[in-house]
């Protein structure tokens, strides 16, 4: 027996999945709120919240949406700080690549300017990459 207070019919919260909560749940999701939190914030519970998932497919749209849009944002800042010659932003960029399992590719055509190779980034690089960047920052 558990000692965790228990909702009554009468606490539970009602939500009505209209086109206002699937846009508040696509903005929480771009933010990087896990579902659990969306359903603290949407006021239900986390099984409520999932159920509503299961049987709307404009949620889970909603949601998968807005999780992708988040994702990009941060990596097109990542990766606009890294062509700019920030260090760190390099060092972050390469390590998300390296977990991507990017490998070494080379062009078919050895003629095709347009073209060029992809090097495999591996932990040690991204290291080296780390204490250039703080041997230039004036750390250690």
């Amino acid at each position: 027996m558990n000692n965790y207070p228990t909702m009554t019919a009468y606490e539970r919260v009602h939500l009505d999945i209209t086109d206002e909560v699937i846009e508040k749940v696509k903005r929480m999701a771009v933010c990087g709120l896990t579902k659990d939190e969306i359903a603290d914030n949407l006021g239900i519970g986390r099984t409520t919240f999932y159920k509503k998932l299961r049987e709307n497919c404009e949620l889970v749209h909603a949601m998968n949406n807005g999780l992708s849009s988040g994702k990009l944002k941060i990596t097109n800042i990542v990766y606009e700080k890294a062509v700019e010659g920030d260090l760190k932003a390099c060092a972050l960029y390469l390590n998300r690549l390296d977990k991507r399992g990017c490998v070494d590719s080379q062009s078919s055509d050895a003629n095709d300017k347009d073209q060029s190779e992809v090097k495999v980034i591996n932990n040690g690089d991204v290291a080296d990459m780390t204490k250039q960047y703080l041997k230039l920052m004036g750390g250690k």
